[in-house]
Protein backbone atom coordinates (compact mmCIF):
# COMPACT_ATOMS: atom_id res chain seq x y z
CA UNK A 1 0.00 0.00 0.00
CA UNK A 2 0.97 3.14 -0.86
CA UNK A 3 2.62 5.30 2.08
CA UNK A 4 0.55 8.28 1.66
CA UNK A 5 -2.73 6.43 1.10
CA UNK A 6 -1.91 5.02 4.30
CA UNK A 7 -1.49 8.48 6.06
CA UNK A 8 -4.53 10.53 4.38
CA UNK A 9 -6.76 7.51 5.68
CA UNK A 10 -5.38 7.35 9.16
CA UNK A 11 -5.95 11.39 9.22
CA UNK A 12 -9.30 10.76 7.99
CA UNK A 13 -9.96 8.43 10.70
CA UNK A 14 -8.92 11.07 13.01
CA UNK A 15 -10.81 13.90 12.20
CA UNK A 16 -14.33 11.73 12.68
CA UNK A 17 -13.21 10.51 15.64
CA UNK A 18 -13.53 14.22 17.15
CA UNK A 19 -17.31 14.89 16.79
CA UNK A 20 -18.87 16.82 13.59
CA UNK A 21 -17.00 19.80 11.61
CA UNK A 22 -17.58 23.19 12.94
CA UNK A 23 -19.67 24.90 10.62
CA UNK A 24 -17.19 27.42 8.60
CA UNK A 25 -17.98 31.19 8.24
CA UNK A 26 -20.12 33.11 5.78
CA UNK A 27 -17.72 35.69 3.93
CA UNK A 28 -20.56 37.45 1.90
CA UNK A 29 -22.60 38.13 5.04
CA UNK A 30 -22.07 42.00 5.20
CA UNK A 31 -20.60 43.66 8.73
CA UNK A 32 -23.01 45.30 10.75
CA UNK A 33 -21.71 49.20 11.41
CA UNK A 34 -21.98 50.30 14.81
CA UNK A 35 -24.22 53.51 15.71
CA UNK A 36 -22.58 56.37 15.87
CA UNK A 37 -22.50 57.86 19.63
CA UNK A 38 -24.23 60.95 19.99
CA UNK A 39 -23.03 61.93 23.24
CA UNK A 40 -19.54 62.09 22.25
CA UNK A 41 -20.08 64.31 19.25
CA UNK A 42 -21.30 67.15 22.22
CA UNK A 43 -17.91 66.41 23.90
CA UNK A 44 -15.15 67.34 21.63
CA UNK A 45 -15.89 71.12 21.25
CA UNK A 46 -16.48 71.23 24.53
CA UNK A 47 -13.05 69.45 25.45
CA UNK A 48 -12.07 72.71 23.48
CA UNK A 49 -13.52 75.32 25.00
CA UNK A 50 -11.94 73.92 28.78
CA UNK A 51 -8.66 73.40 27.24
CA UNK A 52 -8.43 77.39 25.52
CA UNK A 53 -10.36 79.06 29.37
CA UNK A 54 -7.63 77.15 31.00
CA UNK A 55 -4.86 78.61 28.57
CA UNK A 56 -5.86 81.89 29.21
CA UNK A 57 -6.40 81.29 33.10
CA UNK A 58 -2.82 80.36 33.22
CA UNK A 59 -1.29 83.58 30.95
CA UNK A 60 -3.39 85.89 33.42
CA UNK A 61 -1.98 84.22 36.81
CA UNK A 62 1.57 84.37 34.97
CA UNK A 63 1.62 87.79 34.36
CA UNK A 64 0.26 88.90 37.70
CA UNK A 65 2.33 86.82 39.96
CA UNK A 66 6.12 88.23 41.33
CA UNK A 67 8.94 88.00 39.78
CA UNK A 68 10.76 86.07 42.43
CA UNK A 69 8.03 83.57 41.35
CA UNK A 70 7.96 83.16 37.73
CA UNK A 71 9.77 80.54 36.17
CA UNK A 72 10.65 79.78 32.73
CA UNK A 73 9.59 76.31 31.04
CA UNK A 74 12.87 76.73 28.93
CA UNK A 75 15.65 75.24 31.34
CA UNK A 76 19.26 76.40 30.67
CA UNK A 77 21.89 73.83 30.39
CA UNK A 78 24.36 73.66 33.18
CA UNK A 79 27.42 75.02 32.21
CA UNK A 80 30.32 72.36 31.65
CA UNK A 81 33.34 73.70 34.30
CA UNK A 82 36.26 74.39 32.73
CA UNK A 83 39.73 74.73 34.27
CA UNK A 84 40.61 77.93 35.20
CA UNK A 85 44.06 79.28 33.94
CA UNK A 86 46.52 79.13 37.10
CA UNK A 87 47.58 82.53 38.59
CA UNK A 88 51.10 83.05 37.72
CA UNK A 89 52.98 84.54 40.88
CA UNK A 90 55.75 87.35 40.27
CA UNK A 91 59.04 85.69 40.38
CA UNK A 92 61.80 87.66 41.10
CA UNK A 93 64.77 86.66 38.94
CA UNK A 94 66.90 90.19 38.86
CA UNK A 95 66.08 91.32 42.30
CA UNK A 96 64.16 93.23 43.83
CA UNK A 97 63.59 96.65 42.34
CA UNK A 98 62.23 100.21 44.52
CA UNK A 99 60.03 102.53 43.18
CA UNK A 100 62.49 104.34 41.00
CA UNK A 101 63.67 101.25 39.41
CA UNK A 102 67.08 100.20 40.99
CA UNK A 103 67.62 97.33 42.38
CA UNK A 104 67.43 97.43 45.81
CA UNK A 105 70.14 96.30 48.06
CA UNK A 106 69.95 92.69 49.65
CA UNK A 107 70.78 92.08 53.25
CA UNK A 108 72.92 88.55 52.91
CA UNK A 109 73.95 86.39 55.78
CA UNK A 110 77.03 86.36 58.23
CA UNK A 111 79.16 83.80 57.67
CA UNK A 112 82.20 82.47 59.08
CA UNK A 113 84.11 83.32 56.44
CA UNK A 114 82.56 86.92 55.95
CA UNK A 115 83.26 86.90 60.16
CA UNK A 116 86.97 86.32 59.31
CA UNK A 117 87.48 89.03 56.56
CA UNK A 118 85.64 91.68 58.39
CA UNK A 119 87.96 90.69 61.56
CA UNK A 120 91.03 91.02 59.25
CA UNK A 121 90.03 94.47 58.13
CA UNK A 122 89.16 96.16 61.17
CA UNK A 123 92.80 94.81 62.48
CA UNK A 124 94.54 95.99 59.94
CA UNK A 125 92.86 99.15 60.26
CA UNK A 126 94.35 99.76 63.69
CA UNK A 127 97.86 98.09 62.70
CA UNK A 128 97.08 94.93 64.98
CA UNK A 129 96.93 91.21 63.94
CA UNK A 130 93.33 89.96 63.87
CA UNK A 131 94.13 87.66 67.06
CA UNK A 132 94.58 90.77 69.52
CA UNK A 133 91.02 90.42 68.53
CA UNK A 134 88.06 87.53 69.69
CA UNK A 135 85.54 87.66 66.87
CA UNK A 136 82.41 90.71 66.19
CA UNK A 137 79.75 91.79 68.79
CA UNK A 138 76.93 89.31 68.35
CA UNK A 139 74.14 91.24 67.14
CA UNK A 140 75.38 94.21 65.65
CA UNK A 141 76.94 93.00 62.92
CA UNK A 142 75.72 93.87 59.07
CA UNK A 143 75.64 92.59 55.66
CA UNK A 144 74.90 93.85 52.41
CA UNK A 145 75.34 94.17 48.99
CA UNK A 146 73.78 96.93 46.71
CA UNK A 147 73.51 95.81 43.29
CA UNK A 148 72.97 99.19 41.77
CA UNK A 149 76.71 99.73 43.18
CA UNK A 150 78.16 96.21 42.72
CA UNK A 151 79.24 96.89 46.52
CA UNK A 152 79.26 94.61 49.44
CA UNK A 153 78.76 96.65 52.84
CA UNK A 154 79.51 95.71 56.23
CA UNK A 155 79.51 97.25 59.86
CA UNK A 156 80.61 95.79 63.24
CA UNK A 157 81.74 95.90 66.44
CA UNK A 158 85.21 94.23 67.41
CA UNK A 159 85.56 92.47 70.62
CA UNK A 160 88.85 92.97 71.59
CA UNK A 161 91.38 90.27 73.57
CA UNK A 162 92.16 90.88 77.32
CA UNK A 163 95.47 90.03 76.46
CA UNK A 164 95.93 93.33 74.04
CA UNK A 165 95.65 96.24 75.66
CA UNK A 166 96.01 98.16 72.34
CA UNK A 167 93.08 96.43 71.12
CA UNK A 168 91.23 96.81 74.10
CA UNK A 169 91.93 101.46 73.06
CA UNK A 170 91.35 100.75 69.64
CA UNK A 171 87.54 100.28 70.30
CA UNK A 172 86.86 102.80 72.19
CA UNK A 173 85.00 105.96 71.35
CA UNK A 174 84.99 106.70 67.45
CA UNK A 175 86.24 103.06 67.53
CA UNK A 176 83.29 101.74 69.11
CA UNK A 177 81.88 100.79 65.55
CA UNK A 178 83.49 100.08 62.25
CA UNK A 179 82.11 100.36 58.60
CA UNK A 180 83.16 97.85 55.87
CA UNK A 181 83.12 98.41 52.32
CA UNK A 182 84.02 96.24 49.34
CA UNK A 183 83.78 96.57 45.59
CA UNK A 184 82.89 93.47 43.86
CA UNK A 185 86.14 91.92 43.17
CA UNK A 186 88.22 94.02 45.30
CA UNK A 187 89.43 94.05 49.16
CA UNK A 188 87.65 94.78 52.24
CA UNK A 189 88.57 98.75 53.58
CA UNK A 190 87.23 99.56 57.29
CA UNK A 191 86.47 103.14 59.07
CA UNK A 192 85.63 103.78 62.23
CA UNK A 193 82.65 105.40 62.32
CA UNK A 194 81.82 104.87 66.81
CA UNK A 195 80.95 108.56 67.00
CA UNK A 196 79.89 109.65 63.22
CA UNK A 197 76.35 111.43 63.66
CA UNK A 198 77.45 112.48 67.41
CA UNK A 199 76.80 116.33 68.26
CA UNK A 200 75.94 117.20 64.44
CA UNK A 201 78.85 115.45 63.06
CA UNK A 202 78.69 113.78 59.59
CA UNK A 203 79.23 110.10 58.46
CA UNK A 204 82.60 110.72 56.24
CA UNK A 205 80.71 107.47 53.87
CA UNK A 206 77.74 107.66 52.60
CA UNK A 207 76.12 104.64 52.83
CA UNK A 208 73.56 104.11 50.17
CA UNK A 209 69.59 104.54 51.37
CA UNK A 210 68.61 101.15 50.10
CA UNK A 211 71.46 99.34 52.84
CA UNK A 212 70.28 101.57 55.13
CA UNK A 213 67.00 100.31 54.69
CA UNK A 214 67.36 96.65 54.78
CA UNK A 215 69.58 96.76 58.07
CA UNK A 216 66.88 99.26 59.69
CA UNK A 217 69.50 101.82 60.37
CA UNK A 218 68.34 105.76 60.62
CA UNK A 219 68.89 108.11 57.43
CA UNK A 220 72.02 109.06 56.64
CA UNK A 221 74.07 107.48 58.87
CA UNK A 222 76.95 105.18 59.04
CA UNK A 223 76.10 102.83 62.25
CA UNK A 224 73.01 101.21 63.77
CA UNK A 225 71.04 103.53 66.23
CA UNK A 226 71.58 101.17 68.96
CA UNK A 227 75.58 102.57 69.31
CA UNK A 228 74.42 105.87 70.71
CA UNK A 229 73.73 103.82 73.86
CA UNK A 230 77.15 102.19 74.15
CA UNK A 231 79.41 105.07 73.28
CA UNK A 232 80.55 106.87 76.59
CA UNK A 233 79.00 110.50 76.92
CA UNK A 234 82.43 111.72 77.49
CA UNK A 235 83.16 110.85 74.35
CA UNK A 236 81.10 113.78 72.58
CA UNK A 237 83.21 115.46 70.54
CA UNK A 238 83.51 119.08 71.07
CA UNK A 239 84.87 121.90 69.25
CA UNK A 240 88.39 122.09 68.90
CA UNK A 241 89.35 125.20 70.29
CA UNK A 242 87.35 124.05 73.62
CA UNK A 243 89.54 120.68 74.10
CA UNK A 244 92.84 120.35 75.93
CA UNK A 245 95.93 120.75 73.78
CA UNK A 246 99.52 119.55 74.63
CA UNK A 247 102.98 121.10 73.89
CA UNK A 248 104.67 119.07 71.32
CA UNK A 249 108.16 120.50 70.37
CA UNK A 250 109.54 121.93 73.71
CA UNK A 251 112.86 121.95 72.47
CA UNK A 252 112.00 124.08 69.29
CA UNK A 253 112.92 127.95 69.91
CA UNK A 254 110.74 130.86 70.86
CA UNK A 255 107.89 131.37 70.09
CA UNK A 256 107.46 127.69 68.47
CA UNK A 257 108.20 125.97 71.83
CA UNK A 258 105.20 127.62 73.32
CA UNK A 259 103.10 126.02 70.61
CA UNK A 260 100.04 123.84 71.29
CA UNK A 261 98.47 121.57 69.58
CA UNK A 262 95.43 118.72 69.68
CA UNK A 263 96.19 115.26 68.30
CA UNK A 264 100.00 115.69 67.72
CA UNK A 265 101.97 113.08 65.94
CA UNK A 266 104.94 113.53 68.47
CA UNK A 267 105.45 115.26 71.83
CA UNK A 268 108.54 115.68 72.94
CA UNK A 269 108.73 114.81 76.67
CA UNK A 270 112.69 115.75 77.74
CA UNK A 271 112.85 119.26 76.96
CA UNK A 272 116.84 119.89 78.02
CA UNK A 273 118.37 117.20 75.80
CA UNK A 274 115.26 116.04 73.73
CA UNK A 275 115.97 112.39 75.48
CA UNK A 276 112.04 111.06 75.65
CA UNK A 277 109.46 111.42 73.77
CA UNK A 278 106.54 109.44 71.66
CA UNK A 279 106.64 109.92 68.03
CA UNK A 280 104.38 108.19 65.47
CA UNK A 281 101.32 108.28 66.83
CA UNK A 282 97.94 107.28 65.65
CA UNK A 283 95.16 109.24 68.59
CA UNK A 284 91.95 107.05 69.01
CA UNK A 285 90.12 109.39 70.82
CA UNK A 286 90.47 113.28 72.38
CA UNK A 287 88.36 114.33 74.50
CA UNK A 288 87.29 116.83 77.17
CA UNK A 289 89.17 114.72 79.72
CA UNK A 290 91.40 112.39 78.48
CA UNK A 291 92.95 110.96 74.99
CA UNK A 292 94.60 108.17 74.04
CA UNK A 293 96.38 106.07 71.45
CA UNK A 294 99.55 104.16 70.18
CA UNK A 295 102.71 105.46 68.97
CA UNK A 296 106.36 104.83 69.83
CA UNK A 297 108.04 105.85 73.01
CA UNK A 298 111.99 106.96 72.03
CA UNK A 299 114.48 106.93 74.99
CA UNK A 300 118.14 107.72 75.61
CA UNK A 301 119.82 104.95 77.21
CA UNK A 302 122.61 107.45 78.37
CA UNK A 303 125.22 104.31 78.66
CA UNK A 304 127.69 104.97 79.03
CA UNK A 305 126.10 108.36 78.80
CA UNK A 306 123.36 110.35 77.90
CA UNK A 307 125.41 112.37 75.04
CA UNK A 308 126.43 109.05 73.13
CA UNK A 309 124.46 106.16 74.51
CA UNK A 310 122.13 104.84 71.57
CA UNK A 311 118.21 105.79 71.77
CA UNK A 312 115.74 102.80 72.29
CA UNK A 313 112.43 102.64 70.64
CA UNK A 314 109.65 100.77 72.04
CA UNK A 315 105.90 100.47 71.11
CA UNK A 316 103.06 101.41 73.21
CA UNK A 317 99.71 102.50 73.91
CA UNK A 318 99.69 106.48 75.21
CA UNK A 319 97.05 107.86 77.39
CA UNK A 320 97.20 111.72 78.29
CA UNK A 321 95.02 112.93 81.35
CA UNK A 322 95.50 115.55 84.40
CA UNK A 323 94.27 118.88 82.64
CA UNK A 324 95.34 122.02 84.23
CA UNK A 325 94.18 125.50 82.75
CA UNK A 326 97.66 127.58 81.77
CA UNK A 327 98.18 130.75 80.67
CA UNK A 328 97.87 129.17 77.00
CA UNK A 329 94.79 127.08 77.78
CA UNK A 330 93.90 123.90 78.87
CA UNK A 331 96.38 121.61 78.73
CA UNK A 332 97.48 117.81 79.53
CA UNK A 333 99.53 117.52 81.94
CA UNK A 334 100.68 114.14 82.41
CA UNK A 335 101.38 110.65 79.85
CA UNK A 336 101.19 107.20 81.09
CA UNK A 337 102.80 104.77 78.44
CA UNK A 338 102.30 100.86 78.47
CA UNK A 339 104.60 98.99 76.37
CA UNK A 340 103.97 96.16 74.47
CA UNK A 341 107.04 94.42 75.48
CA UNK A 342 109.62 95.19 77.88
CA UNK A 343 110.18 98.73 77.68
CA UNK A 344 113.67 100.88 79.34
CA UNK A 345 115.46 99.27 82.30
CA UNK A 346 112.98 96.11 82.11
CA UNK A 347 109.44 98.49 82.69
CA UNK A 348 106.25 97.55 81.64
CA UNK A 349 104.66 101.33 82.22
CA UNK A 350 106.00 104.50 82.56
CA UNK A 351 104.37 107.66 83.84
CA UNK A 352 105.51 111.20 82.34
CA UNK A 353 104.95 114.77 82.92
CA UNK A 354 104.17 117.23 80.06
CA UNK A 355 105.34 120.22 79.52
CA UNK A 356 104.21 123.81 81.12
CA UNK A 357 104.38 127.07 80.05
CA UNK A 358 106.33 129.25 82.33
CA UNK A 359 104.51 130.41 85.14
Amino acid sequence: MDIDRRLHEAGHQWRQSQGPPLPAPKLDTPLQKTPPRRWMTGLIPLAASAAVAAMVIAVVVLHDAPASHRSTSTSSPTPTPTASAPISQPTDTTGSLTTTGKKAAQSLVVTAEIKSQLLQAGAALNSLPASAFTGLMSGLTYYAYDPATATYWAGAKLVPSSSSLRAQVSVQDNGSYVLFRRPAGKAWTAQDVGLAGVAGTKCATSVPASVLTVWNWPARSCRPASIFSIVPPSSVPTATSDLPRVIADCTAPPPQAQQTQVEPTSITVACADNGIGVQHVVWTSWTPSSASGNGTVWEKSCKPDCASGPIGMYPASISLSGVKDTSVGNLFTLMTVTYQGTGPNGHTTDQFGLPLPPQ
